[in-house]
């Protein structure tokens, strides 16, 4: 059985959330829940990451709310977009499954930083961890950018701040911050359909991803700007699996407190890839993250 069929349902509110289900949702292999990065494009980017249901495992990618398909919130002030209410839209999710007895969670950058969030509250039913390309610290990730960013097209701080950090990616961008992308976030020449879905949704309302994390990916001056996770990740019981690329804006040292802190973590270079090596690299990157699941109990 293999089940791609769109759902949507109306949790609380006045959510509605989107999802799909690939494999078999009667297969003994813990379900995999997919958390998309953004905020505000949906999951169809990572669709690359269905190709784990081929042994009939079920993987489940879902909208998170004012993202993709499911309920948008463009008018919503900053007070409504927390960490805390998309936690409740996941839990939610997996209750409605009925799956909350056992799964494991894999998350993209910010879906990353969902993902240990959601760990550090130790929910039994949670098997494992796939951390993909995520910070630890919002002030670590943006140290790391700008020193990436100095290190292809050196310029002033003034100029990073007035220049670039305002610059909206999707809005004629410069093309330093252009320059920025095509080296560590998206190193592809061509975008798959799937991808392009998700950028399309993100160009049409970057609201949560503006008011959460800032303007681009230098920018993270939004609500986001002091979060720091360090401090928990000890509380984190299940295993853990840190994923990067090669050249991804989440550099080794972006990724090492997760290392450091976490008891049961392993870690993942893909070559050649930036920030999305489900895409730039796939073959390597699946392979990773199959093993992690075949590992688990």
């Amino acid at each position: 059985m293999n089940d791609t069929y769109l759902y949507g349902e109306m949790f609380s509110e006045n959510i509605l959330t989107s999802y799909r289900i690939y494999g078999d949702r009667k297969s003994l292999l813990t379900p995999l829940i997919i958390l998309h990065g953004g905020p505000s494009g949906g999951f169809d980017y990572l669709l690359n990451y269905r190709r784990l249901a081929d042994d009939g495992r079920m993987v489940i990618f879902y909208d998170q709310y004012g993202c993709g398909r499911s309920t948008h919130f463009p008018h919503a002030d900053a007070s409504f977009w927390t960490i805390a209410r998309y936690l409740r839209q996941l839990t939610q999710l997996i209750h409605h499954l009925g799956i909350g007895h056992g799964y494991s969670i894999l998350g993209h950058s910010w879906g990353g930083m969902l993902a240990a969030e959601h760990a550090c509250l130790q929910p039994a039913g949670l098997r494992g961890t796939i951390l993909a390309s995520s910070p630890a610290s919002i002030a670590l990730w943006q140290q790391e950018a700008i020193r990436l960013f100095n290190a292809l097209t050196p310029m002033s701080n003034d100029d990073i701040k007035n220049v670039i950090m305002p610059a909206v990616i999707y809005q004629n961008p410069p093309e330093q911050l252009v320059a920025y992308y095509a080296r560590h976030v998206y190193t592809l020449a061509e975008e798959a359909v799937h991808v392009q879905r998700s950028n399309a949704q993100f160009a049409a309302d970057p609201t949560g991803y503006h008011i959460l994390w800032g303007t681009n990916e230098l920018a993270a001056n939004g609500k986001l700007a002091d979060w720091d996770i360090t401090p928990h990740l000890c509380q984190i019981r299940c295993p853990v699996l840190v994923l990067r690329g090669e050249n991804d804006q989440a550099t080794e040292r972006v990724v090492s407190p997760l290392l450091s802190h976490i008891s049961d973590c392993r870690a993942v270079t893909i070559p050649g890839s930036s920030h999305n090596p489900h895409e730039e690299n796939i073959a390597p990157c699946l392979a990773a993250v199959s093993a992690f699941l075949r590992d688990l109990a």
